[in-house]
């Protein structure tokens, strides 16, 4: 379950939600217990953009963990910071996040990965699975700083897209943004949505993600065969 949350603040988290039943707990939950809640009023107080990004990982996880849910996620949180023009980001897993300035990718994201098709990602085990299952703490996601630009395209998405665009067809596609406004950005966000999802199913299609497997020795055509969430937004804003 793809999911992207955009808080009053100027924060942008894209989650990878996997859910799975534990008792007589609806895993639905899990979704509504994100890391935006984490912070909370606190975030007022917060002066330090990388306190606020691990402050927003650690509050949802502690949520989750507490409320006894089985799941788990991959996130990227991003961070605008409009007054020193800096974009501050924490991504766990293989969600991720481009900036891309005058058509090239100027910074991104790094995937995290334990192994082939094996992301970092926040989980709860149940009882049963407990020591079983790899979980990441919020400590583990890689944080970063950038100067940003006027004009510069903000993209983040699931692994969705990740796995089956390379970054050469994602700026293909932004180069097709006529103007900053909403509905424009918007447009060109579901296109590339679109077209990941379409290329999943193209059997003589070699994706970034079929590469990966054949790079490990698994001579198959693999796709992901979803949907991406994909948001993006341009500098100003």
């Amino acid at each position: 379950m793809d999911r992207c949350l955009i808080d009053a603040s100027p924060l942008l988290s894209q989650l990878d939600v996997t859910l799975q039943y534990n008792g007589d707990i609806n895993p639905t939950n899990i979704t509504h217990m994100t890391p935006l809640q984490g912070c909370g009023k606190r975030e007022a107080k917060c002066r330090n953009w990388r306190i606020l990004e691990m402050l927003h990982f650690r509050g949802g996880f502690e949520l989750v963990f507490v409320a006894g849910e089985g799941g788990s996620s991959t996130a990227c949180l991003v961070v605008l910071d409009r007054r020193s023009h800096r974009l501050h980001t924490a991504n766990l897993g293989d969600s991720g996040f481009l900036v891309v300035r005058a058509g090239e990718v100027v910074h991104r994201s790094d995937e995290q990965q334990h192994y082939f098709n094996t992301p970092f990602q926040l989980s709860i085990a149940p009882p049963e699975a407990e020591g079983v299952v790899l979980s990441d703490s919020p400590d583990a996601a890689d944080s970063s700083s950038f100067d940003v630009q006027l004009g510069d395209i903000i993209l983040t998405a699931t692994d969705g897209l990740f796995d089956n665009m390379p970054d050469y067809m994602i700026l293909q596609e932004l180069k097709k943004l006529k103007n900053a406004n909403y509905e424009s950005i918007q447009q060109t966000a579901r296109s590339i949505a679109e077209q990941a999802h379409d290329l999943a199913y193209d059997p003589n299609y070699m994706s970034p993600f079929a590469q990966f497997a054949c790079d490990y020795g698994l001579n198959v055509r693999v796709h992901v065969m979803v949907k991406p969430m994909v948001s993006a937004f341009t500098w100003p804003h």
